[in-house]
């Protein structure tokens, strides 16, 4: 019996050996007539016992010591085994995550050059022929619809830089507040009227280095995702809030440092998200909508720009209570910049400069013939640098602007600008592609000062920008 009565407190071996010679000593004296020992014999049994008893006691409470501290050594390295077991699987998971963005990323960055030169030569030809269309003719409803669906796929494809974290930012250092206040006008036209939003805004959290547009984004993706959760209507609420993350944070969330943070949260009241697929929301192409509802890009969309940004998003949600998106951004104590509009559309954008044009999709190629020539403009158009080179030397008049994609047979275009700039020092450029690959944005965004166009671009916008250049 006393293994199994002192297993877990060592103090019942004392309590069960004194009880052992108390029960013996009182046996012995109640009994003593009838034991018929004499009194030393009495004396030497009951002495005998008392001390074989509490050696009893002793070498157990030694025995179960030393097994003791085996098994509590026993029950550390067990532990600990598991602690670096977890810790393991959690890597493994990390990599694959990490291996997955890797493998989103070169898939995205191939896909996008390649179909935006075809998205550009879609989209600039069908804005050509609406223009030369009548307005209530039937051709230019159909071409609008082409044109929408351009657009569409420029986005898809801009959702997918955003999750492999390789679309330009223009970064800005912006009151997130103000940014905020001035996107709830526009969410609250673009969600449906049985949806409320409401801002709970602190005072003064400080500014944050971000993209705006980006941001924007986040944050319609975000609200567009609980509009979904909320199809009998419900309230959404943007809060924001100044942070201290410590190092207890940062070992329940690996990929932040410690510091000040900005914490965006943006909460609803809808349907919940259901346990089990949670882990994998922000996978790409992830989607619990019906074929043809959704590309399951809002959320990897929304992941890839946090991260671009240097913060983390965590989600937290409960089967029919709603569910709380928390976004981490790195706070700056720097005075917020005054986050401009846009210049207004430059009413004149044609010009009869001359202008130097390369590319070597001859689709685009004739796009950009097209466009400049009809705006009034003298241009040159190469395929390759050496034809341009080759212009560049012959032509003997001024060659005002250069416009180059950024990946061209033999050079990236910023090599060629400078070969070009050696020739005439006077002449600007602009640089156009649909996927920079970081020869002129190796952070992520054109420098300070480089004129840049995204493929596809509008005939607007492209116009837009050349006026602009060569007013500059």
């Amino acid at each position: 019996m006393m293994p199994i009565i002192i297993v877990h407190q060592k103090k019942l071996f004392i309590i069960y050996t004194l009880a052992n010679i108390a029960i013996l000593s009182t046996f012995m004296f109640l009994y003593e007539k009838e034991l018929t020992l004499s009194e030393e014999a009495f004396k030497d049994y009951l002495s005998v016992n008392v001390i074989a008893f509490a050696l009893i006691g002793i070498i157990s409470y030694t025995i179960f010591s030393i097994n003791s501290r085996s098994l509590a050594k026993a029950e550390s390295e067990i532990a600990e085994r598991k602690k670096t077991e977890e810790q393991r699987n959690k890597l493994q998971i990390q990599l694959v995550q990490s291996q997955k963005l890797e493998s989103v990323g070169l898939l995205a960055g191939g896909v996008a050059h390649d179909f935006n030169n075809i998205l550009a030569a879609i989209q600039g030809f069908a804005e050509l022929a609406a223009d030369n269309a009548d307005a209530d003719n039937a051709v230019k409803k159909e071409i609008d619809e082409i044109i929408r669906a351009s657009k569409k796929a420029r986005d898809l494809t801009q959702q997918l830089l955003a999750f492999a974290r390789i679309q330009p930012l223009d970064m800005k250092n912006l009151d997130i507040n103000k940014i905020i206040k001035d996107f709830t006008g526009m969410l609250s036209r673009t969600l449906r009227e049985n949806i409320i939003i409401q801002n709970d805004l602190c005072d003064n959290p400080g500014s944050v280095e971000c993209d705006p547009i980006q941001l924007e984004q986040v944050i319609l993706n975000l609200t567009l995702n609980s509009q979904d959760a909320m199809p009998d209507g419900g309230t959404i609420i943007i809060k924001t809030s100044r942070v201290e993350i410590d190092d207890d944070f940062v070992k329940k969330h690996d990929g932040i440092p410690t510091g000040s943070y900005i914490l965006l949260s943006i909460s609803d009241s809808g349907s919940g998200i259901d346990p089990g697929i949670i882990d994998n929301v922000f996978d790409p192409f992830f989607t619990t909508k019906d074929f043809g509802k959704g590309t399951g890009l809002g959320l990897s969309t929304v992941y890839g720009i946090i991260k671009q940004h240097k913060g983390m998003i965590h989600l937290h949600s409960e089967k029919k209570s709603g569910t709380i998106f928390n976004i981490y951004l790195p706070a700056s104590d720097t005075a917020a910049e005054a986050n401009t509009p846009p210049p207004a559309a430059l009413i004149h954008t044609k010009g009869n400069e001359t202008i130097l044009a390369v590319e070597d999709n001859p689709d685009v190629r004739n796009l950009l013939e097209t466009i400049l020539r009809k705006t009034g403009y003298t241009a040159f158009i190469a395929e390759n640098a050496e034809a341009a080179l080759s212009i560049t030397s012959s032509y003997k008049e001024i060659i005002h602007l250069l416009i180059t994609d950024v990946i061209i047979p033999d050079m990236n275009g910023m090599q060629l600008y400078n070969k070009i700039s050696e020739m005439r020092p006077e002449i600007k450029v602009i640089y156009i592609s649909g996927y920079t690959a970081n020869i002129i944005a190796p952070g992520g965004k054109p420098d300070e000062g480089i004129n840049f166009i995204q493929k596809p671009f509008s005939i607007s916008d492209f116009t837009r920008k050349v006026r602009e250049v060569l007013d500059s």
